[in-house]
């Protein structure tokens, strides 16, 4: 495993260039595997327009980023400007991404705290931690950007959103905000708490279906906008009972009260999921996975 922290991008000293990738940058390079890493304490360059505070990926087909902890790495924007876009990862223009059991805290941008998926791209996103980002105008936890025929397409399984915050503009304290058309999600067994709305699809052109999704305390709304939004099999009103590192504790409705998908075998911290029945979120709560005791076959002759 690595360490990577305290890093600055240094492009943004010219006029017009654009800062990418505080921590990491990957670029027009497929089949790359991130993983175990700590991703800390990066800026994207705050003399221009920062993208990616602690990753940033373009062009990176089948692009794995597993089991890091991203974490304090900010995007800079300048007043006015429109980057400053994933505080944790930056995302654009790569297929069949795979972000699976990350811890992605206290990250900051201006759009996507946590992280921000852009233009031509397709993901799969399980088992992550996405909490107590902070965007300054819109998706605390996740931004999306896209248009009609610049398409970003999304299955999100298994994953925890507490506590992402806005600044002033306001729209930022949500889990996941989709701003634009070209957007397509899939929401399957995720628990999305302490927002003031949990997901936003503001363009009719985009959508999200959700299944067996755990809200509560989004103070304004579960879900909002003037997209399409599909909530089947929504838990709501129920305290999550969320431990201080976002583990299910005893008595938490999340368990075995997910849809049964048959994926992933495993939980945020690498211990094998229930398959039948799974727990609501990235974490497994291992009490209630029943022991398996298998006994040899005797033979005996007379």
């Amino acid at each position: 495993s690595n360490t990577v922290e305290h890093n600055v991008s240094a492009a943004g000293l010219d006029s017009g260039s654009i800062g990418d990738a505080g921590g990491i940058y990957c670029s027009q390079s497929d089949d790359v595997v991130v993983s175990n890493n700590v991703i800390r304490h990066n800026t994207g360059s705050p003399n221009r327009n920062g993208v990616g505070g602690g990753v940033l990926a373009s062009y990176c087909d089948r692009l794995a980023i597993i089991s890091n902890t991203i974490q304090h790495n900010v995007a800079a924007a300048l007043a006015g400007s429109g980057d400053g876009y994933g505080g944790g990862l930056y995302l654009a223009r790569s297929m069949d991404l795979n972000i699976d059991r990350n811890l992605i805290v206290s990250n900051t941008a201006h759009y996507g705290g946590g992280l921000s998926v852009s233009r031509y791209s397709s993901f799969t996103m399980t088992n992550n931690i996405v909490a107590d980002n902070y965007a300054d105008n819109q998706g605390g936890g996740m931004a999306f950007e896209a248009s009609a025929t610049q398409y970003v397409t999304g299955t999100l399984a298994h994953n925890t959103f507490v506590a992402n915050t806005a600044g002033p503009a306001g729209a930022g304290r949500n889990a996941i905000h989709v701003y634009n058309a070209g957007v397509a999600l899939a929401l399957t067994n995720n628990i999305i708490c302490s927002h003031t709305y949990g997901i936003v699809v503001v363009d009719s052109g985009s959508s999200a279906t959700l299944d067996n999704s755990l809200f509560f305390n989004n103070t304004s709304g579960d879900t909002s906008g003037a997209g399409t939004i599909v909530n089947n099999n929504a838990i709501t009103g129920q305290n999550p009972l969320l431990d201080t590192n976002y583990h299910l504790m005893d008595g938490s409705p999340a368990i075995l009260a997910g849809l049964t998908i048959g994926w992933p075998l495993l939980d945020v911290d690498g211990e094998t999921r229930r398959l039948i029945l799974p727990d609501i979120g990235a974490d497994d709560h291992q009490d209630d996975i029943p022991c398996q005791v298998y006994l040899p076959l005797v033979l005996r002759s007379y």
